[in-house]
């Protein structure tokens, strides 16, 4: 299987697995700050009332509409791991400025994972073929086409972010000798 989900089977790929492994699906955990997970409290698992399930319902069908599968608390605390790496990458790009650090490969491999983390975490509102919007944590996407409309985003975004953590890493890397 592939490491990323093609459209035509969103669940059967490598990243799918892991993903079903590590949160369980239906086992009521969510995630937790991109990696983690986090027990959902049983009074929220076991509440069955109509309002209940009704804002469970809006809450799947809203994400299905922005095709995103991540909460919006989740989205949000990935924003600041983003940010956070982002301030790292400028702090060391600032230190290798300062401390006259010209050498492109020393550069590029120390910049590379905030930018990395950076962009990764920006981009990765989405999972593979799940989603935990509704408050009882990871569950599969049982609509195959949004969950292959949203599999598609998460490519792209992936795919992005690992376009520009490269490219800004190597201009920042080749910058001395281009000023030279």
């Amino acid at each position: 299987p592939a490491i990323y989900a093609t459209a035509n089977d969103p669940f059967d790929n490598d990243m799918a697995k892991a993903m079903e492994k590590q949160f369980g699906f239906g086992e009521g955990k969510r995630v937790h700050w991109g990696v983690l997970t986090q027990d959902v409290p049983k009074e929220e698992m076991e509440d069955e009332s109509e309002a209940m399930l009704a804002k469970r319902a809006e809450l799947r069908d809203a994400a299905a509409l922005e095709l995103v599968n991540i909460d919006l608390d989740e989205r949000n605390r990935r924003k600041v791991i983003s940010a956070g790496a982002g301030a790292m990458a400028v702090a060391v790009a600032v230190g290798l400025t300062v401390n006259d650090v010209t050498n492109p490969f020393i550069r590029g491999v120390v910049l590379y994972l905030p930018l990395a983390i950076a962009f990764g975490f920006y981009g990765s509102g989405q999972q593979a073929g799940a989603w935990d919007v509704d408050g009882t944590g990871v569950k599969k996407i049982e609509d195959e086409g949004i969950a292959k409309a949203i599999q598609e985003k998460i490519n792209t975004l992936w795919r992005n972010a690992a376009i520009l953590a490269v490219s800004t890493d190597v201009a920042f890397a080749l910058l001395p000798k281009i000023l030279q």
